[in-house]
């Protein structure tokens, strides 16, 4: 169990459909898609009921519902107390 909450810019969070292998991959339902003009942000469900956004700058928009990963590298974690 980590020391306190953990935080990751939205940006620096990726959706693939499978685990990448060098970055942590978390997997999850999506539950929201919201379309910002230039970027998407859409929101992910993982197990725990803890939800993790990512910001896209894509035009491609997941359906809710699927099963994706959300994936991010170690370095940008932060953790605070």
């Amino acid at each position: 169990r980590l020391p306190g909450k953990c935080f990751v810019r939205t940006e620096k969070v990726h959706i693939s459909e499978s685990p990448v292998e060098g970055y942590v991959s978390c997997k999850g339902k999506v539950v929201n898609n919201e379309f910002l003009g230039a970027t998407t942000k859409t929101r992910i469900e993982i197990g725990n009921g803890t939800v993790i956004t990512a910001m896209s700058f894509d035009s491609k928009t997941i359906q809710k519902g699927s099963e994706v990963y959300a994936t991010f590298s170690a370095e940008d974690v932060l953790i605070l107390n």
